[in-house]
């Protein structure tokens, strides 16, 4: 498992940690995760609230 970094990327606008949205809303902007070159990474997990809430996203990657 290898969380999340804030971090400055290129690739455009960080996702803040501290993002609120209302139901509805919407946002836009990128997670990095510093990753071992020798690595595979098969899916990414994120959980809202810290990793504390409930429901979490999963997406398994190509």
């Amino acid at each position: 498992m290898f969380p999340p970094v804030l971090a400055d990327i290129s690739a455009g606008p960080s996702l803040s940690s501290d993002v609120r949205l209302a139901p509805g809303a919407k946002t836009l902007g990128w997670v990095a995760f510093e990753v071992p070159k020798d690595a595979t990474v098969a899916q990414v997990q994120m959980a809202l609230d810290s990793g504390r809430a409930d429901e979490t996203g999963r997406w398994k990657l190509k």
